[in-house]
């Protein structure tokens, strides 16, 4: 909070934060059993409660196009060849790409470890 004290940042993933952020899950975790919490209307009869290996980015990045009215950012879900899509799945190639979407990308091969809540 210090250092954002506007909470515009989405710390989570910050592993200064590590320890915060596992005992928040467990707290959370163990309070959906004992207080026999439901988790509305979901549409698997499961949960990965741990965070996946492999995950896209929810921020931006700066894509570089050879028309420089079309440099600005993207969002790993721009990438694909649907009408909505606005990357060609070709810029997966690169690698600054993979690294930021390895999920859109195909470009992880990691299994996660954790816990799935059933």
């Amino acid at each position: 909070m210090k250092l954002d004290h506007d909470e515009l940042y989405n710390q989570f993933d910050n592993s200064t934060y590590s320890n915060e952020q596992q005992m928040l899950l467990d707290s959370l975790y163990n309070a959906l059993f004992e207080k026999n919490i439901h988790y509305g209307n979901m549409t698997e009869d499961f949960i990965f409660w741990s965070k996946p290996e492999c995950m896209d980015s929810l921020d931006a990045f700066f894509l570089e196009d050879d028309d420089e009215e079309l440099n600005r950012n993207k969002l790993c879900t721009d990438i694909g060849n649907g009408i909505r899509k606005s990357i060609s799945e070709d810029k997966c190639d690169e690698e600054h790409i993979q690294i930021h979407c390895p999920v859109t990308c195909d470009a992880c091969c990691q299994d996660s470890v954790g816990k799935i809540f059933l």
